[in-house]
């Protein structure tokens, strides 16, 4: 005696799971993103072969470390300079490190002198 089996249905996989979990990882991305304005700040890079100008009002400033930066040949703290930086008028500033700074530490600078108002700056690679 042969017995029929009904006919079986061909399993799909549905696509309503699929696109929530899609939807699911947007959002998380998109939360967990910082979208940063890169263009807030303007930043000019000069090589340091190139001779620094003497005739003009400038401020010269080295990171020595995370906490410490010479300005014009003064050693301040970032606190110091924040104050200092807030009597000034906007003029070129140029920022080196001595090589021992980390890059972060060169960053919190320039973000110390955008808070400052200051817009011409100069970062000065180091060979």
């Amino acid at each position: 005696m042969r017995i029929d089996l009904p006919a079986r249905k061909p399993t799909s996989i549905g696509l309503t799971p699929l696109i929530d979990v899609v939807f699911i990882l947007l959002v998380f991305f998109m939360l967990a993103t910082r979208f940063i304005d890169l263009a807030r700040q303007p930043l000019s890079v000069a090589v340091t072969g190139e001779p620094r100008p003497a005739h003009e009002q400038v401020l010269f400033i080295s990171v020595l470390d995370e906490s410490l930066i010479e300005l014009n040949g003064e050693r301040l703290t970032l606190e110091q300079a924040s104050q200092r930086l807030a009597k000034q008028a906007p003029q070129p500033v140029y920022v080196d490190s001595d090589g021992e700074a980390s890059l972060q530490a060169v960053l919190r600078v320039t973000d110390l002198l955008q808070a400052s108002g200051q817009t011409e700056v100069h970062l000065e690679l180091l060979p």
